[in-house]
């Protein structure tokens, strides 16, 4: 067990050198958005999430990601009865459970579990937004067809988390909001400020080879970018995945078809644009891409 991760009650705030031991850990079970380093890491906008090491099992403490309160959840095989009877003394239900763990509470009486919808992973499928092809990408395919014809050259590259990635971003998350902004009713809360803070911590880690920047360039002006990080097995997140709509119609058709590309070529199979959180918006926006599947989470309480 790696000591900068004490053994519960003891938590240690979650740092840069815990993505060693944390990738460590999580790599032998599905990849799930929220046990993914870059996303704890850059949603940690209080400093308060922890980590800790209960019989075996990975156990974080940390901010909900829609509710000001705490929330605990575990990921593991070894002993799970007991870890979920101390964390419920902590509080009165385990949140964002993987699957992996929660079926196996499902014929314990004296454990409640319920599929949290809001909270599943939307996996989609990286060969078919490459391809585009088929009656399930009808509408990104004539999009994208009548995108490219609109601009005369764009350029999907890899770039630096640096300054300068940081300051376009910020410019288009500007531009994001005024388009927003104008279809309030649709969007409701605009979380801009939120999203901003956590895509600024996620460019604090450059130098991790598994996490890095990719930015959709339309004749020469900054269209869109995405945040991503390797969860292995095949898999890739796209933490942030953004376009400019107001100059670039069709940008979002055009950018996720060139993930779909670059990342096909590179050996990965699903790209992981995590959950939905309940939010209207988000999950109109999610579920048109066709989601491949899904990695599911549970809230587990007493019975």
């Amino acid at each position: 067990m790696n000591t900068k991760t004490p053994l519960y009650p003891r938590f240690a705030k979650l740092s840069k050198d815990h993505a060693g031991v944390l990738r460590d850990f999580v790599g032998g079970f599905p990849p799930y958005s929220d046990y993914s380093f870059a996303s704890l890491y850059s949603w940690n906008s209080d400093g308060k999430t922890a980590l800790s090491f209960l019989h075996g099992n990975l156990v974080i403490k940390m901010k909900d990601y829609v509710e000001d309160k705490v929330i605990y959840t575990f990921l593991g095989e070894n002993r799970v009865e007991d870890v979920a009877d101390l964390l419920l003394r902590e509080t009165d239900s385990l949140k964002l459970v993987p699957e992996v763990v929660a079926c196996r509470f499902k014929s314990l009486r004296r454990f409640r579990v319920q599929e949290d919808e809001s909270n599943h992973d939307y996996i989609l499928n990286l060969a078919g937004l490459a391809s585009y092809s088929g009656s399930l990408y009808k509408d990104k395919r004539y999009g994208n067809k009548r995108g490219r014809k609109l601009y005369k050259r764009i350029v999907f590259e890899k770039s630096a988390l640096d300054d300068s990635l940081s300051k376009s971003i910020n410019a288009l998350l500007n531009v994001w909001a005024k388009v927003k902004e104008e279809h309030r009713s649709d969007y409701e809360d605009l979380g801009l400020a939120d999203l901003r803070a956590a895509i600024n911590r996620a460019l604090e880690l450059a130098g991790l080879e598994f996490v890095g920047a990719m930015r959709l360039v339309i004749d020469g002006r900054f269209a869109g970018f995405m945040v991503y990080e390797n969860l292995g097995q095949g898999y890739v997140a796209g933490h942030y995945i953004n376009g400019d709509t107001l100059h670039f119609p069709y940008v979002y058709e055009i950018l996720y078809n060139e993930i779909g590309r670059h990342f096909s070529a590179l050996g990965f199979t699903f790209l992981n644009i995590e959950q939905d959180l309940g939010v209207p918006y988000l999950k109109k926006s999610k579920t048109k891409w066709g989601p491949d599947h899904f990695l599911k989470k549970y809230l587990l309480t007493r019975s």
